[in-house]
């Protein structure tokens, strides 16, 4: 039984590395035309006259992605309303994610059965 549930758990985390590296892939061949569709907004390309504007550099860009990934950003200006519920629920996906590396980091380092009570508590919390 304990070798299905390790099967399961490193089978799930290799499906989603090779899943997201396949999309990218996708992405990435995907002709120039088509990149507007796929990214929408993110190009300087689309403005007019973008060769003599000054723009920002890749760490505040990925900075500012960040902020708006993980707390939403854009719906709590837009419609606050639907933000407290939205980021209750992304907030409970966020401590999965983390609980999900932490499991991993402690089967490789320690026994998967030495996850301790922190370990119980916080899967228990993250998923309900």
């Amino acid at each position: 039984m304990g070798v299905l549930i390790l099967f399961v758990f490193y089978g799930s985390i290799l499906f989603f590395i090779i899943a997201t590296a396949l999309r990218v892939r996708r992405c990435m061949n995907a002709p120039i035309h088509l990149h507007w569709e796929l990214y929408q907004g993110s190009s300087i390309y689309e403005l007019k006259e973008w060769w003599g504007k000054t723009h920002s550099t890749f760490g505040p860009k990925l900075w500012s992605m960040v902020l708006d990934i993980l707390f939403l950003r854009e719906f709590y200006h837009r419609n606050r309303k639907l933000w407290y519920p939205l980021y209750v629920f992304h907030f409970g996906l966020y401590l999965l994610i983390l609980w999900h590396v932490w499991l991993f980091i402690r089967s490789v380092t320690l026994e998967i059965e030495g996850a301790s009570v922190f370990g119980w508590v916080w899967g228990t919390f993250s998923t309900s």
